[in-house]
């Protein structure tokens, strides 16, 4: 109205004028400082993706690295097995255990697996002698020396030429290695030593290295105190690794080494000597928060010892960051800035024109701010940037939108972030993160609730990454706010649509299809033909739906942890050949033939009975059903290196190979139109093998198209000393 009634009086217009040139000035300024703030919230909300990105790619890393050393920690563990299993180990065996591990393809990185016996030292010659006498003429223990004892290399498998070269070195006489051996000897847990350079190197590609030990202690000794498994050591079960190949075995899928620079140090310091891999060859790690945008200096733990990965992004890695929204929504305003200096300047020159153009910029600035603020709130999440040091917070209008406010309405405190959380999290949530900054956690995750404006509360998924200096001391935290309120409703909706299930559809099922059967039993008298046929679908027809709620159900107790087992040592025999004889009807119905074929009587494992009969059930059937008519099921129990192997074989349609990877997924069934009408629900192997996953067992396949399958499972064998 104000505009308008100026260009209604003339009078007013020409007061205005001659201020008109400073009106302009202070139009571009104000217009251009609007940009510039508009410009920085778009940047840091790329950044922000960016820095999600990297935060997952950190995540991974740690964690690949963690779970590729706890597996070469359970090959050392069967090493130790093999030992206990056996009177005398030879070399021989050894070579063939090593052998049928097949190391180079299982578990790549991995130099070799060795044993060293500990040898006192007065039975140091009979030991040379004994080892020269199996065909080492020139074996001798290096290096050589008076020592107390000596724990000599004395199988290393493979027995290349690298491996050679360590044969007969005493381990316990370096003193890296002699830390991690007295480490594992006293504990009884695996040690891995610090950084040291394998017997195995030559002259050319030189690694640095490191040793995992497993201490083996002699049988039925009592090993309660340290003096105790002092005495009772035989030696090691060891394994020596170079740090480039393990790292090209653990990380060779991530494919990210022109945009990632990984380098991981020996211990807590940061320096050229503690220096055991480098994927780039330029080392960042001492400075990192000077050098790329994004970087982070974390810990880990590797059995007992420790190491610290440093990673920062690289200039490849940035090149990928979105920069042009920000520079979209930069050169936007500063259009849009001189087109309003434009119109101002306008007015003073251009009486006649000054109200259409007025108008005019009045939509455009409508539209501006429209586009400014579909390109600033465009994130669904909100964010937060704390700097650790000056405890300054900033938080995106996302953020507090969730909670309802305005964006004046809510500070960028901390005060207020407390303020905001539900009591009843507000202390767990500080202690999460206070673990994660001092070092306890390897990531901050966190799920809690705040307070929305109108009094109700509001879950959110909380994440986030601290930037460390040199010495890993965090400085800065950046992370991620997401509204989960509906997902925890679904899961409320999931948990009472399952209850509903459970006692309002089984139960009066279960009485439908008992009567059903019943009827078909010939109880109310014996049916006309038609009608049989009609009961008998809706009896074929109920038994699939309680199959259906039945899996269904175990599906949902096996998620939220509340599917009971009741484990206890038991005969397997009886179980199997109870269950083959079960689902004999099963199989006339599919004019197919079950047969115990192979068997290990005695032989005992810790399972729960109910549940592994449900198991076999579900293969079972599964054979059956793809079986062609005529055709035989055969049902092989065998013993394999201490696991018990439980084989069900068909000779039927086979699974096709698209559906090797999906097909223990829910509700996955190899050929929908071939499948139906054999029934099924597509939860069967899925439950299968989360049963016996719980039951410490395995469970894979073999298949061929057109010649059939065989289901598998295997179970540790229960012995009493276990």
């Amino acid at each position: 109205m104000e505009l308008q009634n100026q260009f209604t009086d003339p009078d007013g217009i020409n007061a205005k004028m001659e201020r008109t040139p400073a009106v302009a000035w202070l139009t571009l300024l104000i217009t251009l400082t609007l940009t510039a703030l508009a410009w920085h919230l778009v940047n840091k909300g790329v950044e922000a993706t960016a820095q999600a990105d990297f935060i997952s790619y950190v995540e991974r890393t740690h964690d690949a690295v963690q779970q590729r050393m706890l597996a070469y920690e359970q090959v050392l563990r069967g090493g130790i097995a093999l030992f206990n299993a056996s009177d005398k180990v030879t070399r021989h065996d050894w070579h063939e255990y090593v052998g049928s591990l097949n190391i180079d393809k299982n578990f790549p990185g991995i130099q070799g697996i060795g044993f060293s016996r500990r040898i006192p030292a007065s039975e140091l010659e009979r030991h040379i002698q004994a080892i020269r006498a199996e065909g080492f003429p020139e074996f001798t223990v290096k290096p050589a020396g008076l020592r107390d004892e000596y724990t000599p290399i004395v199988y290393l498998e493979p027995f290349d030429v690298r491996n050679q070269r360590a044969f007969g070195f005493d381990m316990f006489s370096e003193p890296t290695r002699h830390a991690a051996m007295v480490q594992a000897r006293d504990t009884g847990n695996p040690a891995t030593s610090g950084k040291v350079i394998l017997k195995q190197e030559t002259s050319t590609d030189v690694q640095s290295g490191f040793l995992m030990y497993l201490p083996l202690y002699a049988k039925g000794a009592a090993l309660d105190s340290v003096a105790q498994r002092k005495k009772a050591l035989i030696g090691y079960v060891y394994s020596p690794f170079r740090m480039k190949d393990l790292m090209r075995g653990i990380l060779g899928q991530e494919g990210r080494d022109s945009e990632i620079d990984l380098e991981i140090y020996d211990g807590d310091e940061v320096s050229d000597g503690t220096l055991m891999y480098d994927n780039d060859g330029v080392i960042h790690g001492r400075n990192t928060d000077k050098l790329r945008l994004f970087s982070n200096v974390g810990k880990i733990d590797m059995q007992g010892h420790g190491w610290t990965l440093a990673i920062t992004s690289t200039p490849a890695f940035e090149a990928r960051i979105d920069r042009a929204k920000p520079t979209i929504v930069a050169l936007a305003g500063i259009v849009i800035s001189f087109l309003f200096f434009a119109v101002a300047w306008s007015l003073a020159t251009h009486r006649s024109r000054a109200l259409a153009l007025a108008r005019q910029m009045t939509d455009a600035f409508r539209r501006s701010e429209e586009r400014f603020e579909l390109a600033i709130s465009g994130a669904n999440d909100g964010l937060w940037d704390w700097d650790l040091q000056t405890h300054a917070v900033y938080f995106s209008p996302r953020w507090k939108a969730m909670l309802g406010y305005t964006e004046d309405e809510v500070g960028d405190t901390i005060e207020e972030w407390n303020k905001h959380i539900h009591p009843d999290d507000l202390d767990r949530v500080k202690a999460e993160i206070k673990a994660y900054l001092d070092g306890h956690k390897a990531q901050y995750q966190s799920e809690y609730r705040v307070r929305h404006k109108d009094g109700h509360a509001v879950w959110i998924l909380d994440r986030g990454i601290a930037q460390r200096d040199a010495m890993g001391k965090p400085y800065r935290m950046v992370g991620i706010y997401t509204d989960i309120s509906k997902q925890k409703q679904m899961d409320r909706l999931k948990s009472e649509f399952v209850s509903t299930v459970s006692h309002e559809l089984r139960t009066p099922l279960t009485s439908i299809r008992g009567s059903l059967g019943l009827i078909a039993g010939g109880v109310a008298g014996e049916l006309p033909a038609q009608a049989k046929g009609l009961v008998d679908i809706a009896y074929g027809n109920t038994e699939r739906l309680l199959t259906l709620i039945n899996d269904i159900l175990d599906i949902e107790k096996i998620e939220s942890g509340k599917l009971n087992f009741d484990l206890k040592p038991q005969a397997l025999m009886p179980l199997v050949e109870q269950v083959v004889a079960a689902n004999s009807g099963y199989a006339e119905r599919h004019h197919v033939t079950f047969t115990l074929v192979e068997g290990v009587p005695g032989v005992r494992v810790n399972v729960d009975g109910e549940r592994l009969m449900q198991v076999m059930s579900n293969l079972l059937s599964n054979a059956a059903k793809f079986s062609h008519p005529g055709g035989k099921v055969d049902v092989t129990v065998a013993l394999e290196n201490e696991r018990v192997r439980v084989a069900v074989t068909d000779r039927g349609v086979g699974v096709p190979e698209d559906f090797y990877g999906i097909i223990f997924d829910k509700f996955t069934q190899a050929d929908s139109s071939d499948t139906r009408h054999k029934g099924g629900t597509g939860l069967g192997l899925n439950i299968t093998q989360s049963i016996i996953g719980m039951m410490q067992g395995e469970i894979g396949f073999d298949s061929a198209l057109g010649v059939g399958s065989t289901f598998y499972f295997t179970l540790p064998a229960w012995r009493e000393a276990d």
